[in-house]
């Protein structure tokens, strides 16, 4: 006993509607899973640069050094003491003294440049580790406010990338076409079934 071609379309009009919203979904999930996907890219890159920052900044830190706080700051206090140096200097400058003042004024002269030297360093080195660790403050702040803004547009990104996951929807003419071929399918069969009986 074989079916007659109404209960026939009536299956292939069922089964199509059912392959319809197989499809929709299938698409559907396809899509969401690919805006899934970039939103974990773009947080993956975002954490990428977040991690370089933090890595160049290691690496600067292991590079610092108090050498060039000190420098700089030995000179700053040379200048001072030169200045002094000067004015306790012209003391020495007379005309017309002997050849053994003058030996002497020359000698006393070099002790107070040595010492001055030796002072504007040992200043400077006293300095130094205190202006390293501000230097180093402020490059940590920076990183710190960096890293900050950085997050911020990450997390930015990922709310985006969960609003267009969210915004993604079935394609709503296969909903149509899908109750349609539901729709003639209950109508064949009904109709298939009464004129059967």
């Amino acid at each position: 006993m074989g079916l007659d071609p109404v209960t026939w379309a009536a299956i292939g009009a069922g089964l199509l509607s059912t392959g319809a919203g197989v499809y929709n979904n299938n698409q559907t999930a396809k899509r969401q899973d690919a805006a899934a996907a970039q939103g974990i890219r773009d947080q993956t890159r975002a954490q990428a640069e977040i991690n370089d920052r933090i890595r160049q900044s290691v690496g600067q830190l292991e590079e610092s050094s108090a050498a060039p706080a000190a420098a700089e700051r030995s000179g700053t206090y040379r200048e001072q003491v030169q200045a002094a140096q000067q004015r306790a200097l012209a003391g020495l400058q007379l005309q017309g003294a002997s050849e053994e003042y003058a030996k002497r004024a020359g000698a006393a002269q070099e002790d107070v440049q040595g010492y001055a030297q030796r002072l504007s360093g040992l200043y400077g080195r006293m300095d130094a580790p205190t202006m390293q660790r501000q230097a180093e403050g402020f490059r940590y702040g920076d990183l710190g406010n960096q890293i900050s803004t950085m997050a911020r547009d990450a997390q930015g990104t990922a709310y985006l990338s969960r609003l267009r996951q969210s915004g993604i929807r079935r394609n709503p003419w296969l909903d149509v076409a899908q109750g349609a071929l539901g729709g003639i399918s209950s109508g064949l069969a009904g109709y298939g079934s009464a004129g059967n009986v």
